[in-house]
């Protein structure tokens, strides 16, 4: 809390020093996780409800001859039913006009202590306790760098972006520490009636800590490629929108270690469909109502990583907008 704190404060008085206008609004998310840890149907799958907050910065800096637009987004999840899942996460977002309705943009994105569940810790080795295992958790940066330029009529828009990705564990399972890098296209469509987008995106993962001297390296990869389809819809109905967005992920692992049974020879399709109904109060605040469900289907030469692996889980989420206040 005190280091958010801290990263709060220093853009706030970035912001003061260079901003002529600054935008401020809030968001409120009230939802319901029915397999918050994604366990298969084999084991005791765990339902939470959580509670997000976000905060947002936004304004327009005068650094090059166009205004650069500027957010910064602080963001904390309370899981009530399961507090090894609640964390926080910030992001800085660029976007810089080049005229012509074309722009650069950057982003940056960390989530702190994304939590999985309970590992066996491999390299603890022989202990003189009943050992069950250890909490695994992930620190996660994501950096993004985009190019977008129009296409029919400025409503359509044609996007592409470098993508580089960092997954770094806690003390117990650096093994599974990666390195991504990626690529992605994206088009988006934007008019009166709807907007949509299609994006395809390619990742490739590096274990970066493969061989590194401990036992569990010796004998796993945890490496991939992957390559994930997104379609979002949403259709306007005066101050009403509904929606719906479809995310499918393809991974296959790299692992060419045959003692490596959690990835050798792995594989798995990761689907999950998305819809919504968005609408304004009397206050003119806007609601969002959203139904989420997940389901993956993985491959494996060993039935215990596929039953491990394999899951699905159902979110229902209320998401309240309040009016964005000026300064």
């Amino acid at each position: 809390i005190k280091i958010m704190k801290k990263i709060y404060l220093f853009f706030l008085i970035v912001l003061v020093n260079w901003i002529f206008s600054l935008d401020y609004k809030s968001n409120y998310y009230f939802g319901y996780d029915n397999n918050v840890l994604k366990y298969s149907d084999s084991e005791n799958i765990l339902f939470s409800r959580y509670i997000s907050t976000q905060k947002t910065l936004s304004s327009k800096l005068k650094i090059l001859e166009r205004s650069t637009r500027f957010n910064f987004i602080l963001k904390k999840n309370y899981y009530l039913d399961n507090n090894k899942k609640s964390n926080y996460s910030f992001s800085l977002k660029l976007k810089q006009p080049l005229g012509d309705y074309k722009f650069l943009d950057f982003s940056y994105n960390f989530i702190n202590d994304i939590y999985l569940r309970e590992y066996v810790d491999v390299d603890q080795g022989i202990v003189n306790y009943i050992y069950d295992g250890t909490d695994c958790d992930f620190d996660f940066s994501k950096y993004s760098i985009g190019y977008e330029t129009p296409l029919v009529k400025k409503k359509s828009k044609l996007s592409y972006y470098y993508l580089y990705q960092t997954q770094f564990y806690n003390k117990y399972f650096t093994e599974f520490d990666l390195k991504l890098n990626g690529t992605k296209i994206k088009y988006s469509n934007n008019n009166k009636y709807s907007k949509h987008n299609i994006s395809l995106t390619l990742f490739d993962a590096v274990n970066t800590t493969r061989n590194d001297g401990t036992i569990s390296t010796d004998y796993m990869d945890r490496g991939y490629q992957e390559l994930s389809f997104f379609l979002s819809y949403e259709h306007k109905l005066n101050k009403k929108k509904i929606g719906f967005s479809i995310n499918e992920n393809l991974r296959q692992y790299s692992s060419d270690l045959i003692a490596d049974q959690l990835h050798y020879n792995r594989s798995h399709v990761d689907r999950q469909l998305s819809i919504w109904y968005s609408f304004f109060h009397e206050s003119n605040n806007k609601s969002k109502l959203i139904v989420k469900y997940r389901k993956r289907n993985t491959s494996s030469d060993y039935s215990w990583v596929t039953d491990l692996k394999t899951f699905d889980k159902l979110i229902f989420e209320y998401v309240i907008f309040l009016k964005k206040r000026e300064f």
